[in-house]
């Protein structure tokens, strides 16, 4: 018998148990990404944001890569294309998961496809591939939920970045930059964010993907998470005499304490707290 591959789900799976999984599997990623909203605050005011436009940014934009990378061009006073290049280029690799699930999101209403795109992020797509693998079914509440989750965690990380930078009044006034201009760049990169997510469920889109194409999307999780994390890794190595980086070391005893303890969120709080005691000693 084959499995309903669009939004019905297995009468076990009902609306409230797909939410509880939903909110339970996005934890431990929403767990590990706070440092880094808490990092993308503070450097938004340190480029010169005021704290209602950094916070704006997180909650229009919604793509860490592209906030941090922002953050230190809108510091460094580049141009406004450069700024909307470099968002593009970093937010590409979305047009992959708008491939991914085109099939199961273009017949849906507008709102639904929007909702959908606006919190299609690399976690989102992570535990809903996953969910949907497993279990052999695609779930949109699934999904949703797991992105709405995350973009809370997201933003009130970003928040505390915000009231951190304050605290320490880290360029607070934005005198380089007129608040009006800084808006502007923010609602753009916004729009480019999720033009991209977006741009497969259009459904004047004259695209369709064959077997092998859908086949091969079946492994754009891992390939994209990788080209993240191994710049991060090993280019830091490269720039050391040798390969004791904080990054490196935290990353083997992952790898390590996962083969051994099989508990996603005990994992994640070792290997943070490993990382953070190795960036204090080397």
């Amino acid at each position: 018998m084959q499995i309903n591959n669009q939004m019905s789900a297995p009468e076990c799976f009902s609306s409230s148990a797909l939410t509880r999984q939903a909110l339970i599997d996005i934890l431990p990623l929403s767990l590990a990404v706070i440092p880094w909203g808490i990092l993308c605050g503070s450097l938004a005011i340190e480029a010169g944001m005021s704290a209602w436009q950094a916070q704006l940014m997180s909650l229009l934009v919604f793509a860490g890569a592209a906030q941090l990378s922002a953050s230190n061009l809108i510091g460094a006073g580049v141009a406004l294309p450069s700024l909307l290049n470099s968002t593009l280029m970093i937010s590409a690799r979305h047009l992959l998961y708008s491939a991914t699930y085109a099939k199961h999101i273009r017949h849906l209403p507008l709102i639904k496809r929007a909702a959908f795109a606006f919190f299609l992020t690399d976690e989102m797509f992570a535990v809903a591939s996953a969910h949907q693998e497993k279990h052999q079914f695609f779930s949109y509440r699934y999904a949703l939920v797991s992105g709405v989750a995350f973009y809370v965690v997201w933003n009130l990380a970003t928040l505390a970045g915000i009231v951190f930078a304050k605290s320490l009044d880290i360029n607070a006034m934005g005198l380089d930059f007129a608040i009006a201009v800084i808006s502007v760049w923010i609602l753009l990169m916004a729009g480019i964010t999720f033009a991209v997510r977006y741009a497969f469920f259009a459904r004047s889109l004259p695209i369709k993907l064959n077997r092998h194409a859908r086949q091969f999307l079946m492994f754009t999780a891992p390939c994209v998470l990788t080209a993240m994390w191994t710049p991060i890794v090993f280019v830091d190595s490269l720039q050391q005499s040798n390969l004791l980086n904080p990054y490196l070391l935290a990353g083997l005893f992952a790898v390590v304490a996962s083969l051994l303890i099989r508990h996603t969120l005990v994992v994640i709080g070792l290997s943070m707290l490993v990382f953070y005691l190795l960036r204090g000693l080397l």
